[in-house]
């Protein structure tokens, strides 16, 4: 009996202590967001990923009905005005301006006369009712500069692959980059195999895969691939890279030239009514460094595959001034082999 009186006394006592605690938390304005990776010489198109997508930013204690979503669940705007100028650093004036307009089936802004060229300055600003303008200011990068040497085609591109009994059994090669002097420079590589379903030298009208390619497995144990990038998305293992894509910087050959030496292998054909592989390329991207961050991002390599994330991506490094996101701007340079047609050399610069 003694017992329960004091439970009894204990409870009361807890009781008596409760207190509401009112927590103010922040309140946070929408905010617009945009995601565009531009690259040079390719016209603006609602699917071949020149295009600039605008969305807004959703406060976590918000209802998702208070939001216009397209089918990927974005909060797009689709009436905001959107432009893209060139821009001359020195003195700020700007020129060729083009104005982008909504399209219906990319839920993203797009102007046809709009190309965009390396070496360029852009300033994209976009104005939207009830929101902050927006802008940012990107200069393209040049074309990436390099050579190919000590070629070695180790089998036939059309042969069947091997089952990685012998691994790495294309080809191998050496990288010769002259990198740009006097500026930072960020690069993105891929080797990639094809079929003559579609002319190659059509392949950069668009952006989105080629269903008739298909990336190759590479080896290098060069130091510029030892880097964290790689190693959240590929293999680094006894100081050797192996992966289908690699990201660098020029810290440590800015201005100079750097050669890479590479094994690449052959990936399988997915179906035999496909055909065999038919022609590689070496695809070499130039990257400005807000693109490049927001690539090699912890948040964006562990997350490419969720639709959810590349629908609605976290920007960390945002180049948006006064919003969110993403003002992407890249110059590819590609080198083709193609054995039917040039069997002694075979190399083809797009």
């Amino acid at each position: 009996m003694k017992q329960k009186i004091i439970l009894l006394i204990f409870y009361f006592i807890l009781s008596a202590c409760e207190k509401e605690i009112e927590i103010n938390l922040p309140q946070t304005n929408s905010k617009l967001v945009v995601y565009t990776q531009l690259k040079s010489g390719i016209y603006s198109n609602a699917f071949n990923g020149q295009n600039i997508i605008v969305s807004n930013s959703i406060s976590p204690f918000s209802s998702l009905n208070n939001y216009i979503l397209n089918e990927d669940s974005v909060p797009v705007i689709n009436y905001a005005n959107v432009n893209i100028s060139e821009t001359n650093l020195m003195d700020s004036t700007s020129i060729n301006h083009y104005t982008f307009s909504y399209n219906d089936d990319c839920y993203c802004y797009v102007n046809q006369d709009f190309i965009t060229k390396h070496n360029t300055t852009y300033k994209l600003t976009i104005d939207a009712e009830n929101f902050n303008s927006i802008n940012s200011i990107e200069t393209v990068p040049n074309k990436p500069d390099y050579s190919i040497s000590d070629f070695e085609l180790l089998s036939d591109i059309s042969e069947n692959f091997e089952s990685h009994l012998l691994k790495y059994d294309l080809c191998n090669l050496n990288i010769i980059i002259n990198d740009n002097p006097n500026e930072k420079n960020y690069y993105q590589l891929n080797f990639k195999v094809g079929r003559e379903f579609t002319n190659p030298l059509n392949f950069s009208l668009t952006e989105g895969q080629n269903l008739n390619e298909e990336k190759c497995l590479f080896k290098s144990e060069d130091v510029v691939f030892l880097n964290e990038t790689n190693q959240n998305i590929n293999s680094l293992n006894n100081n050797t890279f192996e992966g289908n894509e690699a990201f660098f910087n020029d810290d440590s050959f800015n201005g100079q030239q750097k050669s890479i030496y590479i094994q690449v292998d052959k990936p399988q054909s997915q179906a035999e009514w496909q055909g065999a592989w038919t022609y590689f390329y070496i695809e070499i991207i130039s990257l400005n460094e807000s693109l490049y961050q927001f690539i090699t991002s912890n948040e964006y390599m562990n997350n490419e595959n969720n639709s959810q994330f590349n629908s609605e991506p976290s920007f960390n490094n945002s180049n948006i001034n006064n919003g969110h996101g993403v003002f992407g701007v890249k110059s590819v340079s590609q080198k083709f082999y193609l054995p039917t047609v040039f069997p002694t050399n075979g190399w083809i610069e797009y």
